[in-house]
């Protein structure tokens, strides 16, 4: 992948050498830049451009404002930017697009409270991560930072050492961990409470007298190396208070309607009081509730079904469940996407398609071009 890193006002790039060498060994291709205030956005536009992929973008102190305002100049061509040491919050961004493109905060000032939310343009922004940084931070403190917010596939997640608790779906990845009472649950969900307040935030915990679900929310993103730390870490947490995982628990639930969404959006946004997401979904603001995506098929005809339920389950309990639906009467409509998806019927042609994530690169993780020389997790 490619890192553009814009340094603050040292009279050369000097400062980002070291980091950059880290950057070069994990497989990346860095561009560190100097510093010319004079036409520094300019240059670090040019930089972006000459790049064939997505980039990740990073600034330094005064090079953070700098790095934001070339963010805004190519929304579409920025992955992520990470802002450190930044100083003033920067203006709301004049391309609406920005607004989509997650952003990281490190900072070596006071660490964030749980309740802290981004100011000035940062407000806006769906998805904004808040890290610490040591008060004097050494070049590998950097380059961690920066390489854990590299993005990966969905695959390279759940084929990373220490994930194997962990599912694809549930609005990115799931696992669920049994608890013989409740208080067993909250002891874990405690141990979470620092996790989740201290980094991205995408962490949820659903804590059942049953066991607790932890669901890594991607609905505004991708998958990022951090998160294959986040989740080992999660799962060693569970061990600590005697809690094992059991993915046959996990599923997620969509309700896909058949007609556009300018048809009939309007009515269910009304209805169910949710957001818009991106031009053809909703989303429960709390994430309590399922999906609600709108296809805009072509052409539906008179007694065709109007809408179906998308049920995602793990990739290793998939077969089992779809065979479950037909010994209780359903009705295999098609398996041409198998085993990504089944579509099946009751006796009344209500349909709903058994999913799995594995290989379904376009729903979760960063589909990274095949020639993308990107590191494999460690």
């Amino acid at each position: 992948m490619d890192i553009v890193l814009v340094p603050g006002p040292q009279p050369d790039g000097a400062a980002w050498e070291p980091v950059a060498t880290m950057i070069k060994k994990a497989g990346h291709r860095p561009h560190p830049l100097a510093w010319a205030p004079a036409d520094q956005v300019a240059a670090v536009v040019s930089v972006i451009d000459t790049c064939s992929t997505q980039v990740l973008l990073v600034g330094h102190a005064e090079g953070a404002g700098i790095a934001y305002a070339a963010l805004d100049a190519r929304p579409d061509r920025v992955v992520r930017l990470i802002m450190v040491d930044g100083s003033a919050p920067p203006p709301p961004l004049t391309d609406p697009a920005g607004l989509d493109v997650p952003v990281t905060i490190a900072d070596s000032a006071a660490p964030p409270l749980s309740g802290d939310e981004p100011s000035g343009g940062l407000s806006k922004i769906k998805e904004v991560e808040r890290l610490w940084l040591p008060a004097d931070p050494r070049p590998d403190d950097l380059a961690g930072i920066i390489l854990g917010s590299v993005p990966v596939t969905g695959k390279q997640f759940v084929e990373a050492g220490g994930t194997g608790d962990w599912r694809l779906g549930m609005g990115g990845a799931g696992a669920h961990f049994t608890a013989s009472s409740f208080g067993q649950g909250l002891a874990l969900a405690t141990k979470l409470a620092d996790l989740a307040d201290g980094g991205n935030r995408r962490i949820d915990v659903d804590l059942r007298r049953e066991g607790v679900t932890v669901t890594l929310d991607l609905r505004f993103s991708s998958f990022i190396h951090r998160d294959i730390e986040v989740a080992r870490r999660i799962s060693a947490a569970a061990g600590e208070v005697g809690m094992s995982a059991d993915p046959s628990k996990l599923h997620s639930l969509n309700i896909m309607f058949h007609p556009t969404a300018e048809s009939i959006r309007p009515f269910w946004q009304a209805a169910l009081g949710w957001d818009e997401r991106g031009e053809e979904d909703l989303a429960d603001p709390l994430r309590r509730g399922p999906n609600v995506q709108f296809f805009g098929l072509e052409e539906i005809k008179p007694g065709d079904p109007q809408f179906h339920l998308d049920v995602t389950v793990g990739h290793d309990v998939a077969e089992a469940r779809v065979a479950a639906v037909v010994a209780a009467g359903g009705r295999l409509v098609n398996d041409k996407f198998a085993p990504f998806w089944w579509t099946l019927a009751d006796a009344e042609g209500n349909l709903v398609d058994i999913a799995t994530g594995v290989g379904r690169e376009e729903h979760w993780g960063w589909p990274f071009a095949p020639d993308d020389p990107a590191a494999e997790p460690d």
